[in-house]
């Protein structure tokens, strides 16, 4: 979560430079588009602990920004559409991923336990 708010503070010059919004417009740009920020950075950071290759987070970088360059349309609005399928994606992949750790640490647990009555 930190990267993602160092990440997002990163491009804090592009808000006030090139999204065109002012006021209250502007102020929901930058809370959507931090939370989805935040949202990418875990899942490029699980993704990553994962599989342990950096191609993978520089594809997903990489579709992030095609994305929102592909899209001509009004662009708070689907900023404030995506950004809510974003928290639920690293929501999901963050339940994922602690399921899978408590997993990894029953089966050590288990087989710790098996060693332990083998060897008595």
């Amino acid at each position: 979560m930190i990267v993602g708010v160092i990440w997002g503070f990163w491009h804090a010059p592009l808000w006030f430079a090139t999204s065109g919004f002012a006021g209250k417009e502007l102020l929901q740009y930058i809370a959507c588009f931090m939370l989805m920020v935040v949202s990418v950075a875990i899942i490029i950071g699980i993704c990553y602990n994962r599989c342990r290759n950096l191609f993978i987070p520089i594809l997903i970088h990489f579709m992030f920004n095609f994305l929102f360059k592909m899209f001509t349309g009004e662009l708070l609005g689907f900023f404030t559409r995506v950004v809510v399928f974003y928290a639920l994606a690293a929501i999901g992949y963050i339940v994922w991923h602690k399921r899978k750790i408590k997993r990894k640490q029953e089966i050590f647990k288990e087989n710790s336990v098996n060693i332990a009555n083998n060897d008595l």
